[in-house]
């Protein structure tokens, strides 16, 4: 992110203005707070802290490709992997991509925090109209699909024809 952003990483970290803080995100924005500073931080975790009245900061940045964090299920091959539970497995991935666990996923804390936590992303790249499906294309997918073909082990019906 700091390449990104136009620094160099090694010299960056020589700056007074810089600190890590080497700690957990909660206590990462209260030190932020207390310094006038800014960090990158996950909406929770925000919203938690700005809720308690513990932290006074504004969100600069929040929806951008280059701040995409996705989350994937990965089913091991028993086939590689001796002693693996895939049809298990397998049942657990059926059930995240499922209408009933994605509701969940994007209604997590919803009440308590005015917005979503999470996004579900399974009907979003069904209906690809939101340009949140297309930076996850880009950027979580590989070669342009979830799983490339030789990395399939059955249950075709998770794949796009």
């Amino acid at each position: 992110m700091w390449t990104y952003a136009g620094f160099n990483w090694t010299q960056l970290r020589e700056e007074a203005w810089f600190l890590e803080s080497g700690s957990g995100m909660g206590k990462t924005l209260l030190i932020a707070n207390e310094r006038d500073g800014y960090t990158l931080t996950d909406i929770g975790t925000y919203l938690k802290y700005l809720g308690e009245g513990l932290i006074r900061l504004e969100i600069l940045i929040g929806e951008e490709k280059e701040l995409l964090n996705v989350y994937s299920v990965i089913s091991v091959n028993p086939n590689k992997v001796a002693g693996i539970n895939f049809e298990d497995a397998m049942t657990f991935t059926k059930f995240l991509i499922s209408n009933k666990c994605q509701s969940l996923i994007g209604n997590y804390k919803k009440d308590a925090y005015t917005q979503s936590l999470f996004y579900p992303a399974v009907n979003l790249l069904k209906e690809d109209t939101d340009p949140v499906a297309q930076w996850i294309r880009e950027t979580a997918f590989f070669n342009g699909t979830e799983c490339p073909s030789k990395y399939r082990l059955g249950s075709l019906e998770f794949y796009d024809k």
